[in-house]
């Protein structure tokens, strides 16, 4: 597998589960937890800022209920907009993996 495979696979399992769940903030839910143990340096030098930015934008929020954790606070208050954005950034990092790293 080359350096950057573990990345691409997860972030292209993450896409299918988006395209899978029942609604967006449940496939949001589900992506992140394919993809969370990735840190930047997995990806290409060029991808690392946006994706450190996207975990940010998917877990920035403080846990409301005991045992919530942040994901599941964060998503839960996103608006439509927010959920599209997000969705969106996991996309198009995952697109950009597949055209920097042919198979």
């Amino acid at each position: 597998m080359d350096e950057y495979g573990n990345a691409r696979e997860k972030l292209g399992v993450a896409v299918e589960y988006m395209d899978s769940a029942p609604n967006s903030k449940q496939g949001l839910f589900d992506a992140y937890m394919v993809f969370h143990t990735l840190q930047p340096e997995h990806l290409p030098p060029g991808l690392r800022t946006r994706f450190e930015q996207l975990k940010h934008d998917l877990t920035h929020e403080e846990e409301v209920y005991p045992d919530e954790g942040k994901l599941l606070a964060t998503i839960m208050l996103m608006d439509e907009d927010e959920e599209r954005r997000a969705s969106w950034e996991i996309r198009e990092i995952s697109e950009q993996l597949d055209t920097l790293l042919p198979v």
